[in-house]
């Protein structure tokens, strides 16, 4: 039985930091793209994968208080 694992050749490509802060920058030139904007920097900044971005709710980023959370 062959696994998943035996058959990667290589880790996967990720973004190099010119490469995000040029995405950031271009998603964050447009009032239109603010959500998106927010929704990839969140990604860049946890790593979170897209099903737990999706399943994020406000109540698991601020606080009762309206506040940022330090922690998720």
């Amino acid at each position: 039985m062959a696994y998943f694992a035996d058959r990667i050749n290589a880790a996967p490509r990720t973004l190099t930091d010119q490469e995000q802060r040029l995405l950031l920058q271009t998603t964050g030139e447009h009032r239109s793209g603010f959500r998106d904007h927010v929704i990839i920097a969140t990604a860049l900044a946890t790593g979170l994968r897209s099903h737990e971005l999706l399943a994020l709710d406000v109540g698991d980023v601020l606080d009762p208080g309206g506040r940022c959370r330090r922690r998720l």
